[in-house]
């Protein structure tokens, strides 16, 4: 099935659109929002694309950035979202917390009996 890129001719700036990367290690979907458009380009926080396939100029489509409906990609920026917060804690368990007011000591607590109770 061949993939319509014809909503990308309607977007203007302040449009949301979706970043998606889709191999390696930096593979995610991000939203953000369209800066500005030329005739031949829509350029998304500071990276350009080609309003004729949404791939950014010079790319071939495996492993590069790409724009596309959020919608199209709602589960991918969900996925993202999840990936990112989870490596965020992981780097975080190997931190010192002595550091941490016993506030939010207790905010942690909450947090991890919550998830412990939900499992």
């Amino acid at each position: 099935m061949r993939r319509s890129y014809e909503w990308i001719q309607s977007l203007k700036p302040g449009d949301e659109v979706a970043i998606v990367r889709g191999a390696g290690m930096g593979r995610g979907a991000w939203l953000h929002t369209v800066e500005r458009l030329t005739k031949t380009l829509v350029v998304v926080d500071g990276h350009k694309f080609r309003k004729r396939d949404g791939l950014e100029p010079g790319s071939n489509a495996w492993g590069s950035r790409r724009i596309s409906k959020p919608e199209d990609v709602a589960d991918f920026i969900e996925e993202t979202k999840i990936n990112e917060a989870q490596s965020l804690v992981r780097y975080r368990v190997e931190r010192d917390y002595s550091k941490l007011t016993l506030d939010q000591c207790e905010a942690i607590r909450g947090i991890l009996e919550g998830v412990e109770a939900s499992s």
